[in-house]
């Protein structure tokens, strides 16, 4: 399968997980792991967050209590203020002062990539700052086969040549180990235009 053929199988696979049978929204999406980010936002002073892989929508929502505008995307969920991909994010140029990304990279077909971190770029204000979550373990649901959840499996180092490539430049990085030998990589920076 190309690209895009791919991309149209993960927006199946991700439209069906998020509904119930009965209709209702599913839980998928429901995890939370942007808290840490928060008070780093308030306390940074930003004007607009873009949240990608939102879910749903919870860290955006928790921002706008804070008094701090901003809009979460998601390729099937409902509750994000705008359903797109993230390579298609429908946003104007140079509107975000940070851009969020808490487990949804990892979702992302590798030869994907580079157009999704350009597309960062192109909706990033100059000096935008952005916060990413990535697991770095592969993951299968019940229900769809043999298909990848996590086709992005890269390794803490691919990651980080991957985003310097892009001009997003690293300010800290961790690795977290989450469960026996399943890692997750913070990472904190600055995208240079």
């Amino acid at each position: 399968m190309n690209l895009e053929q791919r991309r149209k199988k993960n927006l199946e696979i991700y439209q069906t997980m998020n509904i119930t049978k009965s209709g209702k929204p599913s839980i998928y999406g429901n995890k939370y792991h942007g808290e840490y980010a928060v008070q780093e936002i308030i306390d940074s002073g930003s004007e607009f967050v873009v949240d990608i892989g939102c879910g749903h929508n919870q860290f955006i929502n928790n921002l706008n209590e804070h008094n701090i505008d901003g809009v979460g995307i998601d390729i099937a969920n409902k509750r994000a203020n705008i359903v797109a991909p993230a390579h298609l994010t429908t946003l104007d140029d140079n509107v975000a002062t940070h851009i969020t990304s808490f487990d949804c990279m990892e979702h992302l077909e590798p030869d994907g990539v580079s157009e999704v971190l350009n597309e960062w770029k192109r909706i990033a204000k100059p000096e935008c700052k952005y916060i990413f979550s990535i697991a770095t373990w592969p993951t299968k649901k019940k229900g769809i086969g043999k298909w990848q959840l996590h086709p992005t499996v890269w390794s803490p180092k691919v990651w980080q040549k991957t985003l310097n490539k892009h001009n997003f430049i690293i300010d800290k990085i961790e690795t977290i180990e989450v469960k026996t030998k399943r890692f997750r990589v913070k990472v904190w920076g600055t995208i240079k235009k």
